[in-house]
């Protein structure tokens, strides 16, 4: 799983904080690292210098051989934007990828038995 981080010109994306993004990605998503071959982190401060609620990420997923998933999180500090932006694509990968999962051959949900069991 290839991890690339992206920053605007107003967020210094240092060689520390790209290890710490990555490392945290890898964490975060070794549930589903053999189902995806790329995640793209976007970063940006849009109010610059003007503060407020202004750090945004934008994850973007590619799992293989399907579409691309994308959620973005706002926050005051970069590491609450992070953090919300993972935890969204988590929610999102479980919906999209845990459907596929249950279509391979998990248990039912309802508890039946197989025909013949008593």
């Amino acid at each position: 799983m290839l991890i690339r981080v992206h920053s605007d010109s107003h967020v210094q994306a240092t060689e520390k904080l790209t290890s710490e993004i990555e490392s945290n990605l890898q964490h975060a998503f070794a549930r589903y690292a053999d189902r995806l071959t790329r995640i793209e982190v976007f970063l940006s401060d849009t109010n610059a210098h003007k503060g407020g609620v202004d750090k945004k990420c934008v994850l973007e997923t590619r799992p293989a051989g399907r579409q691309p998933i994308a959620v973005s999180h706002e926050g005051e500090r970069l590491n609450e934007a992070i953090d919300g932006a993972i935890d969204r694509m988590l929610r999102a990968l479980e919906n999209s990828l845990g459907k596929q999962a249950d279509h391979k051959g998990r248990p039912s949900m309802s508890g039946d038995q197989q025909h013949g069991e008593t």
